[in-house]
């Protein structure tokens, strides 16, 4: 068999438009989903790299839920994709000669089991995610002004978005329905609405939380003694800053994007709605990450950050009026030793000076 110009392979009964359809939902349910899933799955092992190597008892509690956390995105964004790749299978080669084109059966195979439990698994991972900056939020602002108001409304905020989001999946998997009907768009664009929404609100307050407590440690030190704290303190709120930032806008940039293009129904969506859940899953991943390399802010931070300012002025205070050698041995001692001497020698140089 010869290829010349006559032998496209183009179905004739499809228009351009359906073409591209075709085209965009290929695109978008393998090569687009899998360069996602491989960005996620080697954030997933980096993930479960840090949890597993840590060793103090302090945090186990800690370890465990959020390795559990981690495992159950990871699972949930593995079941969409397999579910991805099978729909693909069924539209472009079982079904591939439907009227409409393939991207035409691809919409109206929500109702099968693999469709179902595609869209279940894109909900549930949406749901956890969404969780995780909940719980983010209540351990970074719990004890800000206005807390309980803004909890209340940060939760119900939460459960909107994960109301209206199974409502769209159990009205998408109806007989004669899909993920891309009128009546499924009213409940899945207000679900994706708040979930961003949520990430947006929850995202604003924890920085502001922490630069306020940044500007309020700073402004309790003089200039010796905030560059007594180190470069790598110092350093630490604009990672953790930078880190919530970023992390935050993966996933609302791709959600923003699709939404518009979802409302619109414009052919771009089957491609970023491929890579959306992966994108909040790798959100998610980045943030369980830092905090178990201790580069998050955690119930302690706050009050560490404080203690060590404390200390580290004692130091300072006391090697600037400490008699010479009266530190040689400092260096020798374990850190209760170095506490306990601190303590002592700053009481008995603050009595010489009264």
């Amino acid at each position: 068999m010869s290829l010349n110009a006559s032998s496209s392979g183009v179905p004739t009964d499809e228009t351009a438009q359906q073409l591209l359809n075709d085209r965009l939902h290929l695109i978008g349910s393998t090569t687009v989903a899998g360069t996602f899933y491989g960005m996620m799955c080697i954030t997933y092992f980096a993930c479960l790299r840090s949890l597993l190597s840590g060793h103090s008892s302090k945090r186990k509690m800690a370890r465990k839920l959020h390795l559990a956390y981690a495992s159950v995105l990871f699972v949930l964004g593995t079941i969409y994709i397999a579910t991805l790749a099978r729909g693909a299978q069924v539209s472009y080669v079982d079904h591939r000669l439907f009227e409409g084109g393939p991207s035409a059966y691809s919409d109206l195979d929500f109702s099968s089991l693999d469709g179902i439990l595609g869209d279940l698994a894109f909900d549930t991972s949406k749901n956890v995610a969404d969780g995780i900056m909940v719980w983010r939020f209540f351990i970074v602002c719990r004890d800000m002004t206005l807390f309980r108001y803004v909890a209340v409304f940060v939760c119900l905020l939460y459960a909107a978005s994960a109301g209206m989001g199974l409502t769209s999946v159990v009205q998408s998997s109806l007989p004669g329905h899909s993920f891309y009907s009128s009546s499924t768009i009213n409940f899945a664009t207000p679900a994706f609405s708040f979930s961003v929404g949520l990430n947006v609100i929850v995202t604003s307050f924890i920085v502001g939380r922490i630069i306020v407590h940044h500007r309020r440690l700073r402004d309790a030190m003089d200039e010796l003694s905030w560059n007594a704290m180190g470069h790598g303190f110092q350093a630490q709120y604009t990672t953790i800053v930078t880190m919530m930032i970023e992390s935050s806008a993966i996933f609302t940039v791709t959600a923003l994007t699709f939404i518009v293009l979802y409302v619109l129904d414009n052919p771009g969506q089957y491609v970023l709605i491929s890579s959306l859940e992966q994108a909040q899953i790798i959100a998610s991943l980045l943030i369980i990450y830092r905090v178990s390399r201790g580069t998050a802010w955690t119930r302690d931070t706050g009050s560490e950050s404080m203690s060590s300012f404390a200390v580290r002025r004692t130091v300072a205070d006391v090697e600037s009026t400490a008699p010479e050698g009266a530190l040689s041995d400092f260096g020798g001692m374990h850190k209760g030793q170095q506490m306990r001497s601190l303590t002592s020698m700053s009481f008995a140089l603050n009595d010489g000076k009264s």
